[in-house]
Parts: structure tokens; C-alpha cells; sequence
């Protein structure tokens, strides 16, 4: 099991509804920097008696995600499961809004998904394991002043259905 995004709010909280109904779970939580946050996490998970590892990389970019992905397999072994939260709002107005600030929005909320996917596809074809992402209401409905946020979070959505439509039949 691999959860990007783990030492933030839902991410963590996440890892620790984990830990709690899963004792002796092996966990491998990735964020994209090493440091207090996911010393810390790594911590209350192993006093929880869960087998956890932290990995750290920068999911938005090809080769970390497909590094993130072989870490987390050489520690736990294939996955059975992909839970993606990494993702970030940012306000900003259309009219306004930096083309910097539209891309940073996209590639961590949606490109991020499609990466790590990509590379834990082949082992979570093995295991007909499964991938969740951590989408917004956002998504379904824009909200005044995330311009770039709403429509990230549509395009995940979507994104999530065509990963349904392509690899569901294989058991992902």
C-alpha cells in the first residue's frame, strides 16, 4: 500500500484510520520532502505497530513517481493498493492567474494521479489492486476565485473514470 501526500491533513489522516484498523500493516507513505512532518508520521504509524517507510520524491515529475513506485515495492513487496492525495489549492482569479500557477495546479492535482498510476500499473495488475484519488467538490463545481483548482480537480475526475474504463477490465 503506497499513499502519497501522507504528512498533509487528509493524507494523514488517512494513514492513520490505516494503522488503526490494520495493525501490522506494511505502509509505504510518500511526500514530497523528508523531514520533521514525515519523521513524525513515520513514528505514530510504527507505534501503532504498522511497518511503515517513507519515501520521498516529487511525484509530479516522471522518473520520482516511477522511483516512488520501486521503493515502495522493493519495502512491501507489489501493492495492492495506490492512494494519491497529494494535491494543493491555490487561489488566483482567471483574469489573472499566472500560467506558472495554472501548471503547478494541474501537475500536482491531475499529472501527479496519471504518473503514479502509470508506474504501479503493472504491479497493481498483479495484486488487481486498486487506486484512489482524493478529488473536491471543486471538481463537480467551480468556486469563485480557483480558477486553476476547479478545473484540475475536473480533469482528475475524469482522469479516474478513463483509468476505470481502460484498466477495470484487468482487474485494476
Amino acid at each position: 500500500l503506497l499513499v502519497t501526500g501522507a504528512t498533509g491533513g487528509i493524507g494523514r489522516g488517512i494513514c492513520e484510520v490505516l494503522a488503526q484498523r490494520q495493525p501490522g500493516l506494511t505502509l509505504s507513505v510518500a511526500s514530497s520532502q523528508s523531514g520533521e512532518k514525515l519523521d513524525a508520521l513515520l513514528k505514530w504509524l510504527q507505534g501503532q505497530g504498522v511497518q511503515a517507510h517513507g519515501l520521498s520524491g516529487d511525484v509530479t515529475r516522471p522518473d520520482e513517481a516511477q522511483g516512488i513506485v520501486q521503493q515502495a515495492i522493493a519495502v512491501g513487496g507489489d501493492l495492492d493498493a495506490l492512494v494519491c492525495v497529494a494535491g494543493a489549492s491555490g487561489p488566483g482569479r482567471l483574469t489573472d492567474l499566472s500560467v506558472a500557477q495554472w501548471d503547478l495546479t494541474f501537475n500536482l492535482n491531475t499529472r501527479s494521479v496519471f504518473l503514479m498510476a502509470q508506474a504501479a500499473y503493472g504491479s497493481l495488475q498483479r495484486t488487481r489492486g486498486s487506486i484512489t484519488a482524493i478529488a473536491s467538490m471543486s471538481g463537480l463545481h467551480p468556486h469563485p476565485g480557483y480558477g486553476a483548482y476547479s478545473p484540475a480537480k475536473a480533469a482528475l475526475i475524469m482522469l479516474c473514470r478513463q483509468l476505470a474504463q481502460e484498466w477495470g477490465p484487468e482487474g485494476i
